[in-house]
């Protein structure tokens, strides 16, 4: 029985060890910009010590989702604890001619712990004039679940 338990142990560890690495692969390739498809033929001379690591573009898809998810969520916490926060907007465009706002939050917490994070990206369709950039600004802190009385105006 006890050789079976440390079969079940090893198995899971192996298990653990092997998601743990899919996790931080698929980090890199989305800190690097690199296609998800990267995954599939990433490091061909070690691919043996990666067998037990699933890299396929879905599996690195749903990966770097779930670490999005979970920094959203780390986000959302923190800025519960905010005294007060202030927004700065960012708009260019991207190589399709799609204007794209950038949404950063810059906000401080009671015992004075800064967070500066980016809030939202969002695309904008038509114009980009100042009302059009407020709207974006405001749906983005609407949807993070933020109090507009944590502002100065």
């Amino acid at each position: 029985m006890k050789k079976q338990h440390t079969l079940f142990t090893k198995q899971s560890t192996l298990q653990d060890s092997a998601t743990e690495a899919s996790f931080m692969i698929a980090y890199n390739l989305a800190k690097r910009n690199k296609p998800f498809s990267d995954g599939d033929v990433l490091c061909p001379d070690v691919r043996s010590k990666f067998e037990n690591v699933s890299l396929s573009r879905r599996t690195v898809v749903r990966r770097i989702d779930s670490i999005s998810d979970e920094l959203t969520e780390q986000l959302k916490t923190a800025s519960k604890d905010f005294v007060w926060f202030s927004l700065a907007l960012d708009e260019s465009t991207d190589n399709e001619d799609t204007a794209q706002l950038l949404i950063f939050i810059h906000g401080i917490n009671e015992n004075f712990v800064i967070t500066e994070e980016l809030l939202g990206l969002e695309s904008m369709k038509s114009t980009t004039t100042g009302q059009d950039l407020f709207e974006c600004a405001v749906n983005c802190v609407e949807k993070s679940g933020l109090s507009w009385n944590r502002t100065e105006r």
